[in-house]
């Protein structure tokens, strides 16, 4: 069997010997990995938790610690 859905992983299953065995078929591109965080910066990309604006709310269970900043990284344009 072979699946892969969205932003989600892929990998190859198989039986051997009434034992289940797996391969990755791919590796998630997350923006903390050195050469994905590389490839973004080079075509002007910028990696950054989301921000929160004047005016805005907390989301529920977040709490603020100094900055403006929540979440994990995400990546965004350069200069929006």
């Amino acid at each position: 069997m072979c699946a892969n859905s969205g932003d989600s992983r892929a990998i190859l299953c198989s039986v051997r010997d009434n034992n289940w065995y797996f391969t990755q078929l791919s590796r998630d591109h997350k923006p903390e990995e050195q050469d994905e965080a590389a490839r973004i910066k080079k075509c002007n990309g910028r990696i950054e938790p989301s921000r929160l604006q004047p005016g805005m709310l907390l989301p529920p269970g977040v709490m603020r610690q100094g900055n403006l900043f929540y979440g994990p990284k995400r990546v965004w344009l350069k200069n929006k």
